[in-house]
């Protein structure tokens, strides 16, 4: 209310002299005409006071509403934009929040008891987010390698076997189909840890690398895996930079590597 009164006088200051011009053409110029007719002893002219003073009337009273209207706009705009801020607040705080950073910002308390209570909900729902994102997170690491333990001791013993030298050609055979499978579920517990790592967001380290450069360190390596398929490299670029993470940027050549060689 105080806002409002101190709006409405400021805007009656600011229409004085408008309302000084309405009295002065209106009511004034009228009665100081009568007035100098009087004291010349002259006739009075025909006059519609009476018109006069209705139509500045009803000239000050819209003038008075309209001021009025303007103060209740420009308080009801001001007032909307202060009670709106802890709501803008609060959303520009979510709109940041990302699971991976583990740090839960703080939403302050403020006189609106609604926006209050969202702070909390909005609070409590992270906290249980990122409580869910690490048990995730923990619950695929432990898992991947609690598998990979038995797998690296069931290739060592397919290894021993093999070494046997009284193993029947079907047996050698049977073996190293065993042991050809090892391989494949050890490279899918690999690839299903590098996907949950990248769901979790656990990649997001970014650089500026040189894939000409990476190629060039990692195809020497490939080669020996290849089984007598020679890997040529003709680059027409002496380089070519790329923003990305580093790891999934060789994990990625080394399976296009691995996939083409296996098909070959």
């Amino acid at each position: 209310m105080m806002r409002f009164t101190i709006c409405v006088t400021i805007l009656m200051l600011l229409a004085t002299p408008l309302f000084y011009w309405l009295t002065k053409h209106y009511y004034a110029e009228d009665l100081i005409l009568v007035i100098d007719t009087i004291k010349y002893g002259r006739d009075i002219p025909p006059l519609d006071i009476e018109r006069d003073i209705m139509h500045g009337i009803m000239i000050q009273f819209g003038m008075i509403i309209c001021i009025i209207g303007i103060s209740v706009i420009l308080i009801m705009k001001n007032i909307s934009v202060k009670l709106w801020t802890p709501f803008y607040y609060t959303l520009n705080v979510i709109n940041k929040f990302r699971l991976e950073d583990k740090n839960i910002p703080e939403l302050p308390e403020n006189n609106v008891k609604e926006f209050t209570q969202l702070n909390k909900a909005v609070t409590i729902l992270m906290k249980n987010s990122v409580m869910s994102y690490n048990i995730q997170k923990e619950f695929t690491e432990n898992a991947s390698h609690e598998m990979q333990t038995p797998l690296a001791i069931f290739q060592s013993k397919l290894d021993n076997l093999l070494q046997d030298e009284h193993l029947t050609k079907y047996q050698a055979e049977t073996i190293q189909d065993l042991y050809n499978l090892t391989l494949r579920l050890t490279r899918l517990n690999k690839n299903l840890l590098l996907l949950a790592k990248i769901d979790n967001n656990q990649y997001n380290d970014m650089s500026d690398i040189d894939l000409i450069s990476v190629l060039d360190r990692i195809l020497p390596l490939l080669q020996s895996i290849s089984e007598g398929i020679v890997i040529k490299k003709d680059f027409k670029l002496p380089s070519m930079m790329l923003r990305c993470n580093s790891s999934l940027l060789e994990s990625m050549i080394n399976n296009l590597i691995v996939n083409a060689t296996t098909v070959q």
